[in-house]
């Protein structure tokens, strides 16, 4: 086995991953909306994106995309406003590591070998209009 394999087994994570749809109305028109704002702004930036919520027993990915040869998996958070604190904050050590099991997992499921992988972050302002409400954050965890 390999030894990603290997530390899935040990977690308890390895095998299928099955994937469970989102229920149509467990994700607020706040979220819809920053994740499509943004994919637009990614794909304008010369991203593909492959996937939309990926969803397995481990987690969600918000958007997986494809940067030349990189697969990258990132993050969205989108907020109205910073009265709660800027939307970065908001991904923790604990997110970014379910993330991370995510990402592997997506890997297994597909059987990729080794990719070159990226872990991205996307932050939504949701009052400020276009490319002005978003930040991106490449390679940010």
């Amino acid at each position: 086995m390999s030894g990603l394999r290997d530390a899935l087994v040990r977690l308890g994570l390895a095998g299928t991953c099955p994937r469970r749809p989102i229920p149509g109305g467990s994700r607020s028109p706040k979220a819809v909306e920053g994740e499509s704002r943004a994919a637009a702004f990614l794909e304008s930036k010369g991203l593909e994106i492959l996937e939309r919520n990926y969803t397995c027993d481990v987690g969600e990915i918000d958007l997986v995309c494809r940067d030349g040869e990189t697969l990258v998996f990132c993050e969205v958070k989108a907020r109205e406003n910073e009265r709660f604190g800027h939307p970065f904050e908001a991904i923790t050590p604990a997110k970014q590591r379910k993330i991370r099991r995510v990402a592997e997992m997506y890997l297994l499921e597909r059987r990729l070998k080794t990719p070159i992988c990226r872990l991205d972050a996307v932050a939504v302002r949701l009052d400020r209009p276009g490319d002005l409400g978003i930040e991106w954050a490449k390679d940010a965890f």
